[in-house]
């Protein structure tokens, strides 16, 4: 996820992300994981001023 390096160049904080072991998912469903992800970090340094992030990212259940 190669997103969560250029976000962190161009917000001055920096993300860090944990995938962990990923087995592959649909498109629909690593956008969406992806949105949400951007939107939450987007959130953070809108409204908290952080020097880091930390992005943990598991794939659990079925598939």
């Amino acid at each position: 996820m190669a997103w969560a390096g250029r976000w962190s160049a161009g917000s001055g904080v920096l993300a860090r992300l944990d995938a962990g072991p990923l087995d592959a998912v649909p498109a629909a469903v690593e956008a969406v994981a992806c949105f949400g992800v951007a939107e939450a970090l987007a959130n953070a340094a809108r409204h908290g001023r952080p020097t880091g992030a930390d992005v943990h990212v598991r794939h659990t259940g079925p598939g």
